[in-house]
């Protein structure tokens, strides 16, 4: 089932899942900064939501990176970045 999905083309440039990769990168090193500059003042909820987006982030980069194995064909390489989901 897996070769099916990816048997026709790849991903076209745009829209190939580094290139997501790399925006999630760049969110969460803003994110991180952000955390930073206001670490004195941050109330313990807005500390627990950096928290949570900062885990968010680096789950949806795992899954493209995942998606980046698949669509390369490297479906063990896929599989073993979904465990670490």
């Amino acid at each position: 089932m897996i070769n099916e999905i990816f048997a026709h083309q790849k991903l076209k440039s745009e829209l190939r899942p580094s290139n997501v990769v790399r925006f999630y990168e760049k969110a969460l090193k803003a994110q991180k900064s952000i955390v930073n500059m206001e670490k004195d003042h941050l109330d313990p909820i807005k500390q627990l939501e950096f928290e949570f987006l900062e885990k968010s982030y680096q789950i949806k980069m795992l899954f493209h990176v995942a998606l980046d194995y698949a669509n390369e064909k490297q479906f063990a390489e896929a599989y073993q970045v979904l465990l670490k989901l």
